[in-house]
């Protein structure tokens, strides 16, 4: 039989591990790690010296196609060829949080509490992936200019679109 007190005891439990999980410090990675001959570009963009394009995609994949439409986005904005795009999973960073996913999943729920989140999670859900991420991969494969200096650094590297 469940008692008052045991109700009581576990909840307090629960708010406890809320509030630590919430105080709790956090060290992350750096946001891409390249492999050797690649370059990272920000949070989303890494080029490989043989000119091949990872892009970071910090949602999962469950049938809505995210592993393939934020990638043609930045290749898009780019110009790079498609056959050259790979993906990989964004790694553990606040930069891919998604207050928007948070916002649809709980109808604003967060929203009204005083504090609010002090940090959103990652999440994939709501419908999101699109409306949180698209300008930040379109920055990111607008960065064309940045590439294109870093290449005619290297020796032997095309100097503009394929």
């Amino acid at each position: 039989m469940i008692s008052r007190r045991s109700i009581i005891v576990g909840g307090g439990a629960g708010i406890g591990l809320v509030v630590a999980w919430g105080l709790w410090p956090r060290r992350y990675a750096p946001t891409l790690v390249a492999n050797p001959g690649e370059t990272p570009f920000g949070a989303w963009l890494k080029i490989g010296t043989d000119g091949h394009v990872t892009v970071a995609v910090p949602q999962v994949e469950h049938g809505q196609g995210v592993y393939t439409t934020l990638p043609q986005i930045v290749a898009d904005e780019l110009g790079a060829d498609w056959r050259t795009v790979g993906v990989e999973p964004a790694p553990l960073n606040p930069l891919y949080a998604n207050p928007v996913g948070l916002h649809d999943l709980f109808e604003g729920l967060f929203d009204r509490l005083p504090g609010r989140v002090a940090q959103p999670p990652m999440l994939t859900g709501g419908s999101s992936s699109i409306r949180m991420f698209e300008q930040a991969c379109r920055e990111a494969g607008a960065a064309r200019a940045r590439c294109y200096a870093w290449r005619r650094q290297n020796a032997g590297m095309p100097t503009g679109p394929r």
